[in-house]
């Protein structure tokens, strides 16, 4: 058995985007970033590995949790579990969990040219953009 080949955090990101835009990875689209969109060596050092979460112990803080639920039109909701069901981070999840998803979900607006999430930053939200 082979040594493990070692994890390229930046060729899994540029995989993963070829295969949800279909896109050439070796494109320059993807070695055009931005003057300081490269993270340091600090950020690297306390950011997550992975924008998947482990698997929880199913202990009673999970067993007790009750999501969220946000009142929202109809139609919104079954955008939402569309979109839950065709994105590539969410489609392996069950359609229940795609509704519970949905309704723990609430609309934000933001003003033209507004920052919402900027590279490099540690995120604690899930934004799905509906226009912009």
């Amino acid at each position: 058995m082979g040594k493990p080949e070692e994890f390229k955090a930046v060729d899994q990101f540029r995989a993963s985007l070829a295969e949800v835009t279909k896109t050439n990875p070796k494109s320059r689209i993807f070695n055009q970033a931005a003057p300081g969109a490269i993270p340091n060596a600090d950020y690297l050092n306390r950011k997550r590995g992975s924008v998947f979460h482990k698997a929880f112990d199913s202990g009673a803080a999970i067993k007790d949790f009750v999501p969220p639920t946000y009142q929202k039109a109809p139609e919104a909701e079954q955008n939402l579990v569309k979109l839950f069901t065709d994105s590539f981070l969410t489609k392996n999840i069950d359609s229940k969990n795609h509704l519970i998803l949905a309704k723990a979900m609430f609309s934000r607006n933001f003003s033209s040219n507004q920052n919402i999430i900027r590279f490099g930053d540690m995120g604690s939200e899930y934004f799905v953009l509906g226009r912009g």
